[in-house]
């Protein structure tokens, strides 16, 4: 399947400017990046050269097709800025060269030699440095044992440098008691939820003039937003289903490959308890058999845990050299043995039987025959995107596809809330949020194995409903936009009576009680945000909180300070001050490496870099 759809271009100009780019810097070494040594900017007297862009920025592409399975095109590397990730990185390893050499500092050869005997790349199967296996590597680096040992020095010299501009720092014990007061401080309140809901027998139907008003307050509520008029040509893999030809033998050979699916055995859920001997065994099975004792409890008295005994779901070969024939001898769950396992003698407390299940062919063929079909449409799709995509370049209209292929025409008034159909694709939708009007029709992938191409025709501008088209959405966002100023004002008044002195049980409230909670306090059914407005309150101050179901009252009780000499704070002192020294020590060394690029001057070669681009796609 072609990988780089969005990478190409319909418009035959630009094929002929992106040649005449790469023909026009072929004499700076673009043509092959291996081929001349050309930089694409410098920092002070240290080049970066074409090559280590290249290779860093390659990486940063590898990194983002491991993480979501897709080769970026060059418009997605830039939007998710790897190519300034791959910049920023290349300027710094400049920035520290040439600092190291204006000040003469470099690691010495013993620091280069542990280094590479310390590689794991470079072991052999006895853990030690291992001479062939350092050489074949350097052969597929293509790079000699003097150029591998520079790369190492010069890594090297960079965190000899950065360790000691922004080496972990020493953070004052006021600024960790000062976050460990931040983090570690509890409170204790008493809050009650007033749901919307709650008030609303008590709001009066709106009127005509607060339906208006509230309408005319809430003109965004009404209001279609920016919609692009689009045209698209598609081709998904249940549009030619039907076509797709499907044999006899691929439906059976399909149905032997899900065999462990139609075709399960019978199975026990099985827990092995292990005896020194056969005759404790049979002691302890006469226990259980006379009510004195249970398995779980020969369990504990071993000083044991389900999780130890525990053998899962078996099936009967898996059993076939320990106890198989006396457990599946069961037909309901029990204990079974005393049998042979391959720990000596043991008892089998089957929990639960798990009986064989068949499925017949004939009963699923439609199944794996629609199954079949779509997986064949989507190679007949795959198949058929060079000829699409060459009819493009060439410059035929979406109406010229839909005429000429298995592609449909359709065409949708797309916003962000358009909703079925292609609309539900991510794709199409991130296609047609940046589609322009100067744009061409390329091809592009949906999630499913189809493809689509699209044209914009028109932008519509925003545009506000009339109020007859909305009317019953206003009224009942109205309605409820009145109960909600009334629970808020409720809730106001109730605590008003609580500073006056009375309490929650006094104004007839179910309430809930939250001991000792921190910060970072979550649990279901507290209102998120709700904690943050405690931790603004002082000991017996209320507070009316608005969430997104209704209104808060709540009243912190008690302000629980920390314990500096409890083992909670001790533990967490030393992990906040080894994380502020980290950041404080990252902090210092950006700021010394800003400093070195400043001091030494900078320069860079934009069109340089954009070949690099071109070439990468």
């Amino acid at each position: 399947m072609a990988k780089a759809f969005r990478s190409k271009s319909a418009n035959l100009l630009v094929y002929v400017l992106v040649g005449l780019l790469v023909l026009g810097l072929a004499g700076f070494g673009i043509g092959n990046f291996t081929s001349t040594v050309q930089s694409i900017g410098s920092v002070g007297d240290e080049e970066i050269t074409v090559q280590e862009y290249a290779q860093v920025l390659q990486g940063e592409i590898n990194r983002f097709q491991a993480r979501t399975g897709q080769v970026p095109s060059l418009f997605e590397i830039q939007q998710f800025g790897l190519d300034q990730v791959a910049l920023r990185g290349v300027v710094l390893n400049a920035s520290l060269d040439n600092e190291a050499n204006r000040i003469g500092v470099s690691v010495g050869d013993k620091t280069v030699v542990e280094e590479l005997r310390q590689s794991d790349r470079f072991k052999g199967t006895d853990g030690a440095f291992d001479v062939s296996a350092y050489e074949f590597a350097l052969e597929r680096l293509g790079l000699t044992a003097g150029e591998y040992d520079d790369i190492i020095r010069e890594e090297k010299t960079r965190l000899l440098l950065q360790q000691a501009a922004g080496g972990s720092l020493q953070v004052p014990d006021a600024y960790t008691e000062t976050l460990m007061s931040y983090f570690l401080e509890k409170r204790t309140f008493e809050w009650a939820d007033m749901a919307v809901e709650s008030v609303m027998s008590q709001v009066s139907e709106v009127s005509d003039a607060e339906v208006k008003a509230f309408y005319d307050e809430h003109e965004a509520n009404f209001t279609v937003p920016e919609t692009k008029q689009i045209t698209y040509a598609w081709l998904t893999p249940d549009m030619i289903a039907d076509q797709a030809s499907v044999s006899d033998s691929e439906v059976r050979d399909l149905f032997e490959e899900k065999s462990s699916i139609y075709v399960v055995p019978e199975r026990r859920i099985v827990e092995r308890l292990v005896f020194s001997s056969r005759s404790a065994a049979e002691a302890a099975l006469s226990r259980i058999e006379s009510g004195a004792i249970d398995f779980e409890g020969l369990i504990q008295e071993k000083g044991l845990t389900p999780e130890d005994v525990n053998l899962g779901t078996v099936e009967r070969e898996e059993l076939a050299l320990e106890g198989g024939e006396v457990v599946f001898a069961l037909t309901e769950p029990g204990i079974a043995g005393p049998a042979e396992s391959k720990f000596g003698p043991a008892l089998f407390n089957v929990l639960a039987v798990l009986n064989a299940q068949a499925t017949e062919f004939e009963s699923v063929r439609a199944e794996l025959e629609a199954e079949l079909a779509l997986e064949n449409a989507r190679l007949d799709i795959a198949d058929s995107l060079e000829d699409i995509e060459d009819r493009l370049a060439a410059g035929a209209t979406l109406e010229e596809l839909a005429a000429e292929t298995d592609m449909q025409l359709a065409s949708i008034d797309f916003n962000s809330d358009s909703e079925g159909e292609i609309a539900e694709f991510f794709e199409f939708r991130q296609v047609a949020e940046a589609v322009d009007a100067s744009d061409f029709p390329e091809l592009s992938e949906l999630d499913n194995g189809g493809v689509f191409a699209i044209r914009l025709d028109g932008v519509l501008p925003p545009r506000l409903k009339p109020l007859s088209e909305v009317r019953s959405e206003a009224e009942t966002e109205a309605f409820r936009e009145k109960a909600r100023k009334l629970a808020i004002e409720t809730a106001e008044n109730f605590e008003s009576e609580l500073e006056g002195g009375k309490s929650f049980a006094d104004l007839d409230l179910t309430t809930n009680v939250v001991e000792e909670a921190q910060r970072t306090f979550f649990e279901p059914g507290v209102p998120f945000g709700l904690v943050a407005e405690i931790f603004k309150l002082e000991s017996g101050e209320s507070a009316v909180f608005e969430h997104g179901s209704g209104v808060a009252l709540a009243r912190l009780e008690t302000i629980h300070a920390y314990d500096l000499d409890s083992a909670e704070a001790l533990d967490t002192k030393e992990g906040l001050e080894a994380q502020a020294g980290r950041e404080l020590g990252l902090n210092a060394f950006h700021i010394y490496a800003d400093a070195i690029r400043f001091d030494a001057g900078m320069s860079l070669d934009q069109a340089i870099i954009d070949a690099v681009h071109a070439q990468l796609q």
